[in-house]
């Protein structure tokens, strides 16, 4: 279990650089999905993977990946 947990710590300072690079592009944008409420609302509720950006374009909302 360490060894899943130190590759997370990883996956979350390179997910942290996207957020970062993201937010520097000044897109008005959200996150939504498991890692979004890992991440910045549950704090250790589960590992999880992705990023599900959204982009709010205009009034209407597009997925981004």
């Amino acid at each position: 279990m360490q060894e899943k947990e130190e590759k997370y710590i990883q996956l979350y300072k390179t997910q942290d650089k996207i957020l970062d690079l993201v937010a520097k592009e000044n897109l008005d944008f959200y996150l939504t999905g498991g890692t979004a409420l890992q991440r910045f609302h549950y704090n250790q509720f589960r590992f999880s993977d992705d990023l599900d950006f959204f982009l709010i374009n205009n009034g209407s909302e597009s997925p981004t990946c």
